[in-house]
């Protein structure tokens, strides 16, 4: 089973909550997944939005 999010942080910690922070913060509210895949959608010099790709680990087919 694979879920999507759409996550924004920022590139640099003195602007607040990195994108690398987000990614850990979700992946630890649902440790039954693992990040296989992101998309930039946006970035600038202070933000980056990321569609991230979440499966759920031992995945049987």
């Amino acid at each position: 089973m694979q879920r999507t999010a759409i996550l924004r942080g920022t590139v640099n910690q003195e602007y607040g909550k990195t994108i690398a922070e987000k990614i850990n913060d979700k992946l630890d509210k649902n440790p039954e997944f693992e990040l296989v895949q992101t998309t930039v959608l946006d970035s600038s010099d202070v933000f980056c939005t990321l569609l991230c790709v979440f499966e759920k680990k031992n995945q049987e087919d």
